[in-house]
């Protein structure tokens, strides 16, 4: 690994955010973060990630923020939630709250208008099409039960493409829960919004999975959720989490992100300028 000095080190902190204060007050993995992702030129875009939560549906995910100050993230992420029950939480250890939600369901895309300003760190918008097969790609996230402060990187290469509803990129790498709704990054640029990952599972197990879930009624247990909350769950819901937990756990190293393409239109359809 190259070897870079603490001053340089430091020189880059004060230019990211500022003074020495605001440097003591950064979280310490941020600190690691930054230290070494300047070594490949990738600390800015870093300060451009965010972990998206809902204090309803308990739902979280991944997103980044454009420079003119909106965090896009996939629809599923914020699906079934208000704008007021959304938490942003950014690297530096600060959370904040969006003031608008826009969302399109077809392309599992939403914008969350965080900041009224542009955003410094916002991250530039590339061309996928300008990618070639078996480019290396990477992501920042959140994944599986991993909160941060700082994101986490991922890596992988394009694979090929696909088109259900529209145009996805398929790349060979390791997306999880949690990832959805990150940065696909090519040479510092977004190609494309990860969506999902490859776990196949027979429609069959998937609608008894389901009818699991909904049931509501027989052998009750009491239990509580990942916050610590109190809650009643029948055999079948409990039998319903176990398996979607281990499905969830399935390692596969093939997933998907929606186009950049695809974020340009969106974007266009609801006047957001970058």
């Amino acid at each position: 690994m190259k070897k870079i000095s603490v001053c340089l080190i430091f020189g880059v902190l004060c230019s990211l955010f500022g003074n020495s204060q605001n440097i003591k007050n950064l979280p310490a993995s941020t600190i690691l973060t930054i230290n070494n992702a300047q070594v490949y030129n990738k600390s800015n875009e870093l300060m451009g990630v965010c972990m998206i939560q809902s204090k309803t549906t308990r739902k979280k995910g991944s997103g980044f923020i454009t420079k003119s100050g909106y965090v896009i993230t996939n629809y599923h992420v914020i699906q079934d939630t208000n704008v007021n029950d959304l938490i942003v939480s950014l690297p530096n250890g600060h959370t904040v709250e969006p003031i608008e939600i826009k969302s399109d369901s077809i392309r599992d895309l939403a914008a969350l208008r965080v900041f009224s300003n542009p955003y410094s760190f916002g991250l530039e918008l590339g061309e996928s099409i300008k990618v070639e097969l078996g480019s290396n790609l990477y992501t920042w996230g959140y994944p599986l039960g991993y909160n941060g402060p700082s994101p986490l990187l991922g890596f992988g290469y394009l694979s090929g493409y696909s088109h259900k509803n529209v145009d996805h990129l398929v790349i060979n790498g390791a997306f999880n829960p949690g990832n959805s709704g990150g940065a696909l990054l090519y040479e510092g640029k977004v190609i494309g919004v990860v969506q999902s990952k490859h776990a196949p599972i027979p429609m069959r197990l998937l609608s008894i999975i389901s009818a699991m879930k909904n049931n509501n009624s027989g052998m009750m247990y009491n239990s509580v959720d990942k916050f610590g909350a109190k809650v009643k769950m029948s055999e079948g819901q409990l039998v319903s989490e176990v398996l979607t937990y281990f499905r969830e756990m399935t390692q596969v190293m093939i997933g998907e992100a929606i186009t950049v393409e695809e974020l340009k239109d969106f974007m266009e359809d609801n006047n957001i300028v970058d």
